[in-house]
């Protein structure tokens, strides 16, 4: 009895992590088949704008956040899915991300909430923004074409699995470990099915022995 449960406990153990590696492999490549879709519809969208001879931001796009100036509602190292949107559709309270004209800030991509929307002495809509937990306005005038996108959708630390999976190393672990995994779970697949044949044969060899 305590080699069958030592033998179910080893059988546990190596599907589980048989499962966990199945799992991580399935994740990547949702992940990157993702990924792969976005550029592509981005090439396809900028290929679109050039043969129309217009510049417009890409469609959609993603940008990691660095900064806590939107704490609580988007963390550092969350990640935010953007897509151009027509100047009528952003509102106030809307989330945008923008190229900032901000002296101090030139050229820095900031992702702020709309908090006003006017138009100046020259016809021409200005879009206030600031930070959920900045205490003052963004100093930057922003007007549309300054404007990327409006923020879809929030990806909570995705900007930390995107540092560990550009170390080389996590890489290297991550195969070696994967594989270590799979190959003793089908070498003791196979060590157990040799064992249950020699059995099978000991067995009929003796109900032969018998017969005899």
């Amino acid at each position: 009895m305590k080699v069958n449960n030592i033998n179910r406990i080893k059988v546990n153990i190596l599907s589980f992590f048989n499962y966990m590696t199945k799992t991580i492999f399935y994740f990547f490549i949702v992940i990157l088949s993702t990924a792969l879709f976005l550029y592509l519809f981005y090439f396809f969208d900028m290929f679109k704008n050039l043969k129309n001879h217009t510049y417009k931001p890409p469609l959609f796009n993603t940008y990691i956040i660095i900064t806590n100036s939107m704490v609580p509602n988007i963390n550092v190292d969350d990640a935010v899915l953007i897509k151009r949107v027509n100047k009528d559709k952003i509102k106030v309270g809307d989330i945008i991300t923008f190229v900032s004209n901000d002296p101090r800030y030139s050229g820095l991509v900031i992702t702020h909430r709309v908090v006003d929307i006017y138009t100046n002495n020259h016809g021409k809509t200005i879009f206030k923004t600031k930070g959920d937990s900045n205490k003052m306005y963004d100093l930057s005038i922003t007007s549309y074409s300054d404007i990327y996108g409006k923020v879809l959708f929030r990806f909570p630390k995705i900007g930390t699995i995107k540092y560990l999976l550009s170390q080389s190393s996590l890489w290297i672990i991550v195969i070696i470990f994967s594989s270590l995994v799979i190959t003793s779970y089908d070498i003791y697949r196979f060590i157990m099915f040799l064992i249950g044949k020699i059995r099978n044969k000991n067995h009929n060899s003796d109900d032969k022995l018998e017969i005899i």
